[in-house]
């Protein structure tokens, strides 16, 4: 039987920053995102931009875990959605908490869940609540014989015109998928929406395709299994 879908995912830790690396044209994505955080962050020390603390493994100690973080280095965080549920409880928690950002968007493994009426959710959710900064994580994911692969790129697609509709930079997963997630960015001219791809593990000369895009590319410590 497969592993559970939430041990599946990437997990980030977060990244330190400077203000100069944010100069490189390479970062434009953060510095839209940046530019609505500052306004309440004179000092930033580290942002965690790809976290999952709605998961079930942080049910008994989510607010402690706050609490530590927010007393130490870590200043900013981004809870990124990927089921419909976690989008839910990521706006919740950005809501709640001055210093938490959310993404909503339906990863991969999780299309099947999306209706009509949950698309409106997001595009709804995405567009009206000032703490939903991105749509992600979205993409394509065949590590696994299921969703369909054309089940997951019709949503693919569908998510990315909502990202261009609203305005709204989109962080990607993409695994094992390469050409088809640059076909579904090309066919949908991601260069005019913005974003990431997260855990990044292609080739430089793929790479080369995704910054043609205008993506930036997150490489870090991570545990995809």
């Amino acid at each position: 039987m497969p592993e559970a879908k939430s041990a599946r995912r990437c997990y980030y830790q977060g990244a330190e920053h400077e203000d100069s690396v944010w100069e490189n044209g390479l970062y434009q994505f953060f510095k839209r995102i940046f530019k609505t955080v500052a306004e309440k962050n004179k000092m930033m020390k580290i942002f965690e931009t790809h976290a999952h603390y709605d998961d079930e493994a942080f049910r008994e100690d989510r607010e402690a875990l706050f609490d530590e973080m927010f007393a130490n280095d870590i200043d900013t965080i981004i809870n990124v959605g990927a089921s419909f549920a976690g989008c839910e409880q990521s706006v919740a928690l950005a809501d709640s908490h001055e210093k938490i950002y959310a993404a909503v968007g339906i990863h991969p493994e999780d299309v099947e869940e999306l209706t009509e009426a949950r698309m409106a959710w997001l595009k709804k959710t995405a567009s009206e609540n000032e703490k939903v900064l991105a749509i992600g994580e979205i993409g394509l994911d065949y590590h696994y014989p299921e969703p369909a692969k054309e089940i997951q790129q019709q949503w693919f697609r569908r998510q990315l015109r909502l990202a261009a509709d609203i305005k709204k930079p989109v962080i990607i997963h993409s695994r094992e998928a390469c050409q088809d997630t640059l076909a579904c960015m090309r066919a949908e001219h991601a260069e005019q929406i913005g974003g990431v791809i997260h855990c990044y593990s292609y080739s430089k000369e793929a790479a080369q395709e995704f910054l043609k895009i205008g993506l930036l590319l997150r490489i870090w410590r991570c545990c995809d299994v």
